[in-house]
């Protein structure tokens, strides 16, 4: 199991494979961030590369994708085909693990991804644009079929562009071509996590199944936390992603939310 190293990625690998644990003995890319909840939940770790997840987050907000350059595609890119031969797996599963379409293709393995609704090439709503992009004050000027047919245009070339290093890859391991990211999320079989209803796809390939959300469930009591909200009635539970800012959150300070526990 490779996963991109954030913890939506490899708490929900993990709820999965607890499902699949009694048909394969299954291995996780090594974390130092998760490795403990891998370990309690029953599985062995390998060694592996991956992208570094604190570049991500620091990229994020300012939509910069230098962190998918060809040195480091290229890094991970061998680390997961060198494990791979090793390990001789049955087939691999990723989840936002951009390499490793290539790395199975070039062992030969079968791919298994995991995926967001919004992030299959066949989704049928339009990604929203965010409002710290530069292009977002557009949407309260354009009419909104306009906005949104000029989104996935500009989408689909952004998403072309930030390909390019792939493709050097794909030729220097004498791989496939493929045209664009969303392609390299693509596995031989794919896993969409989410409700149809909320990212509602095209007419999907017979190599695409909806499983709905995968909730990680821990033996931990909480009991610090259980002890911050006693008995209060009024909480709120905040949860920013894999690349949030604890800064947007300072509205939460204003003296109206004085009688909630907030975590």
């Amino acid at each position: 199991v490779f996963p991109l190293d954030f913890a939506a990625h490899y708490f929900r690998c993990l709820e999965l494979c607890k499902k699949l644990s009694d048909q394969f003995e299954i291995s996780f890319a090594y974390s130092s961030k998760y490795d403990k909840f891998i370990r309690s939940s029953g599985f062995e770790t390998f060694e592996a590369t991956n992208f570094n997840s604190e570049e991500i987050t620091a990229a994020a907000s300012s939509f910069d994708f230098s962190w998918l350059n060809l040195g480091a595609i290229e890094a991970v890119l061998r680390s997961q085909i060198k494990a791979i031969e090793e390990l001789k797996p049955s087939l691999v599963l990723g989840d936002a693990a951009f390499t490793l379409k290539m790395a199975a293709e070039k062992t030969d393995v079968p791919f298994v991804s995991l995926l967001n609704g919004y992030m299959t090439k066949y989704c049928r709503v339009t990604r929203k644009v965010s409002p710290s992009h530069p292009g977002y004050p557009y949407s309260k000027t354009m009419p909104k079929r306009v906005f949104e047919r000029l989104t996935r245009v500009i989408e689909h070339a952004m998403l072309e562009k930030v390909h390019a290093p792939f493709r050097k890859a794909r030729k220097k391991f004498d791989l496939s071509k493929l045209h664009y990211l969303l392609e390299e999320l693509e596995g031989d079989y794919n896993l969409i996590c989410d409700l149809p209803s909320f990212f509602p796809q095209k007419k999907l390939p017979e190599n695409y199944e909806f499983i709905g959300p995968l909730f990680y469930k821990g033996d931990e009591e909480e009991k610090e936390v259980r002890d911050f909200l006693g008995d209060n009635p009024i909480r709120i539970i905040v949860s920013l992603g894999s690349t949030g800012k604890w800064k947007k959150l300072n509205l939460l300070r204003d003296p109206v939310f004085s009688d909630t526990r907030i975590v």
